[in-house]
Parts: structure tokens; C-alpha cells; sequence
């Protein structure tokens, strides 16, 4: 089973293994792959779930999720000016604006 871990830059301990399955009380995310805004994860499942995450070593909780692409997703998510880029194994690119807070933040594709 695939887990979150947490690791500090520098230090060989891993802290917080938690369930990836079962990521804030949602069955689902099983691979993921993010970047890191100020204190936010920004996640892109394999599924096309964008999350935002507080960036923290002690659990990892979304506060904001919903669908933003279909198919199989294996890209890192991009965020450039206000807005995220993400990409499906197919080509298809979609672009969400976050101008509010992550948060209130739609994220229904931009057209």
C-alpha cells in the first residue's frame, strides 16, 4: 500500500506515513504528484484531482480538492501567475485560475 511521508531537506528521518489511499477521509488517491507554494501542496492525483494541502510534517489534511482532467494523470501540476497547469497522459492541458485563496479556489478547468 502507498503512504504520505514527510521529510526534512537534509535529515535521512521520515515522519507522518500516512495511508495514500485514504488521504483526508477520501479513498482515491493512490499516486500524486505536487509542487509547493508558499505553505500549500499543490497536488495533481493520478486521477485528476487537484488538491491544496497545507505544506505540514504532521498529516497531510486538503482543505480543497475537486476534478480538474480526466484519464490518467502523471504530470507535476504547474503554477504560473495565479494560475495551475495540469496535463493527463492523453495531451490534454488544462489550466485553473486560483486567484483567491486555495481554499475558495475553483477548480474547474479554465476554458
Amino acid at each position: 500500500m502507498a503512504t504520505v511521508t514527510a521529510q526534512e531537506l537534509f535529515q535521512s528521518s521520515v515522519s507522518m506515513p500516512q495511508p495514500a489511499m485514504n488521504v483526508g477521509g477520501k479513498w482515491g488517491l493512490a499516486v500524486g504528484h505536487s509542487c509547493l507554494r508558499d505553505d500549500t501542496l499543490i497536488v495533481l492525483s493520478d486521477q485528476g484531482e487537484l488538491l491544496f494541502a497545507p505544506a505540514s510534517p504532521e498529516a497531510f489534511t486538503p482543505l480543497s480538492r475537486g476534478e480538474a482532467l480526466d484519464g490518467k494523470c502523471w504530470s507535476v501540476p504547474v503554477l504560473v501567475r495565479k494560475r495551475i497547469y495540469c496535463r493527463n497522459a492523453d495531451g490534454r492541458l488544462v489550466c485553473v485560475n486560483v486567484e483567491l485563496k486555495p481554499s475558495a479556489a475553483s477548480v474547474a478547468p479554465t476554458p
